[in-house]
């Protein structure tokens, strides 16, 4: 007998007691029992296999322990939002990915001592936190797209959450989350149009809670940004340039969108980083008197 794991690859679906030899692909126990063996072509005797020394197995076995030593530390309790929704979650799991939680935990506040917090700032989005919690434990989040029609605007929420808690990975997720979504192929049009809809409360929430000194530019390439001597370096912030490049295209639909204009001047950063992405329209008609024809809306 070789070894016998069931999550090992080479685990034998006859016998489902050994894995198959990796000198002759077959499994041994199998060779003593005639009537169940489909991998006895010739004898072996090498029994060259061990599950331990199989990457995929060894992979898969650190990945599990490591997700159940999560479950051997105390809990947190985390009230967030103004729902005051209340969640319980590992303190391995959160400070493992949260430098915001990684500190708080570490000092001597009352909220470290207690085990308990209330995050209640403009940003605390309790849908949100809900994604960051699944994070926590499995390094991403599903979205349920019959609760979430727009879930444009959750991933919003869970990018500028996970830039307060400290959580960059899980920033990086949520923007290539939104990415997808709007340019990816399953961009279906019922999804835009619901979309399109919230997206004037989707900029404001990306506009209002991240910062970039940058407005207006375009970032550089990567050939560009090895140029360091001749340029300025620009570094932009990803999810606004997604929101502007995605409206841009939709513009003359927007603009019909009362709430999307009070919205385009409440951030003016936002109008400026649109101008980036707006082609040129059709040539445009000149009236009699010198005035030009505007198209009909």
């Amino acid at each position: 007998m070789v070894r016998g794991y069931k999550g090992c690859p080479k685990f034998c679906p006859s016998c489902k007691a050994d894995c198959r030899c990796d000198a002759c692909n077959s499994c041994h126990t199998c060779m003593h029992v005639p009537a169940k063996c489909r991998y006895n072509t010739y004898s072996c005797s090498q029994l060259a296999h061990s599950c331990n020394l199989n990457g995929v197995y060894t992979e898969a076995k650190k990945e599990a322990f490591g997700f159940a030593r999560l479950f051997d530390s105390d809990t947190l309790t985390v009230i967030v939002g103004d729902e005051q929704r209340k969640f319980n979650i590992h303190l391995g799991a959160v400070c493992s990915v949260s430098t915001y939680f990684k500190k708080l935990i570490s000092s001597n506040m009352k909220e470290a001592q207690e085990k308990v917090l209330t995050l209640n700032d403009e940003v605390d989005d309790a849908d949100a936190f809900d994604m960051f919690v699944q994070y926590c434990y499995l390094k991403s989040y599903v979205v349920d797209e019959e609760v979430y029609l727009d879930s444009l605007n959750l991933h919003a929420r869970v990018y500028v959450l996970a830039e307060r808690l400290g959580c960059i990975d899980l920033k990086a997720l949520a923007l290539k989350r939104a990415t997808e979504l709007c340019y990816g192929s399953r961009n279906e049009n019922l999804k835009t149009g619901e979309m399109l809809r919230n997206l004037a409360q989707t900029i404001l929430t990306v506009y209002t809670h991240t910062y970039d000194s940058n407005t207006g530019k375009l970032p550089f390439t990567k050939k560009e940004e090895a140029d360091e001597q001749s340029k300025e370096t620009v570094r932009r912030d990803g999810f606004r340039l997604l929101l502007a490049s995605f409206a841009a295209p939709h513009l003359s639909q927007l603009r019909k969108d009362k709430i999307f204009l009070d919205a385009n001047n409440l951030c003016p950063n936002f109008a400026a980083d649109l101008l980036l992405f707006v082609t040129s329209g059709a040539k445009m008609e000149v009236n009699e008197d010198g005035s030009l024809k505007c198209p009909s809306l």
